[in-house]
């Protein structure tokens, strides 16, 4: 059902999107905007507003500025073209029509009202040296739907290649997975437009990833797991690295259930 609902909508008017700006906003002012940040950014930013925990600054290219970057390329009846062709039961032309969908948003160029705001966010997020993440926030993400390892991030960025960074991150939302997740969703390409977070690389001992409620695979459901290894989480988020795990409850002071072996561990309790 979801399949035929795209479908339907693919072959239906859709709302014009919304081209205007602001093209660029704050991570402060992502929080209340997630038709135009996204979900990731927008929960982010509720997390360095109401959580108290230390979030790096960041800025967000919005939906808006990836609507009239396709505007202002003629993308929107090519893309849709390509899209109708789509039928998840042959994967090797879904393959090639998403090549073509990604060349054409690589080969594109993207407006200066687009590029001129771009690129002073990044060189302000990376003084003295420091380089960038340029992560995908779409419109959905995050939300009812994770799309979790969908879409594409870049790490360690020089901030004179985000804007590179940025466009590689728009094609990564016509990558054959993405795509596939979509129609699987019943979400059509209008309603998931690209936002793109910009924050700075944080030298990081460790990684991971909480699970604050029933966490996957996991026996106790009313549990508390963090997923952590050494370094960035880049690897562990897309499946190529096996983490430690710590339980906890989900008490208001959460205490330890269980842990790795002190000597393997990447994390120490207090640090986890």
């Amino acid at each position: 059902l979801k399949k035929l609902d795209f479908y339907v909508r693919m072959g239906l008017d859709q709302p014009q999107p919304d081209l205007s700006p602001p093209f660029l906003l704050s991570l402060a002012a992502a929080g209340d905007r997630p038709d135009q940040a996204g979900g990731k950014a927008a929960n982010l930013a509720r997390v360095a507003a109401k959580s108290g925990l230390p979030v790096p600054p960041a800025a967000v290219v919005t939906a808006s500025a990836f609507a009239y970057f396709l505007e202002a390329n003629a993308l929107l009846p090519r893309l849709g073209k390509l899209l109708r062709r789509v039928v998840l039961s042959q994967p090797e032309e879904l393959a090639r029509l998403c090549t073509e969908m990604q060349d054409l948003v690589l080969s594109a160029e993207i407006p200066e009202e687009i590029t001129l705001p771009l690129a002073a966010a990044a060189a302000k997020l990376a003084q003295g040296g420091g380089t960038l993440a340029v992560r995908s926030s779409a419109v959905g993400e995050d939300g009812a739907s994770s799309f979790a390892g969908q879409y594409d991030s870049e790490l360690n960025v020089a901030p004179a290649d985000a804007i590179a960074a940025y466009q590689r991150v728009l094609a990564g939302k016509y990558a054959p997975r993405a795509v596939t997740y979509r129609i699987l969703a019943g979400l059509s390409d209008a309603a998931t437009p690209m936002a793109v977070l910009l924050m700075p690389m944080v030298p990081a001992r460790s990684a991971g990833v909480v699970y604050t409620f029933n966490p996957p695979g996991e026996d106790c459901r009313e549990c508390l797991a963090v997923y952590a290894v050494a370094g960035l989480g880049d690897d562990l988020a897309a499946g190529r690295r096996t983490p430690q795990v710590f339980r906890y409850t989900r008490d208001a002071e959460p205490a330890l259930l269980a842990a790795p072996e002190p000597q393997a561990a990447v994390l120490d309790r207090n640090a986890a």
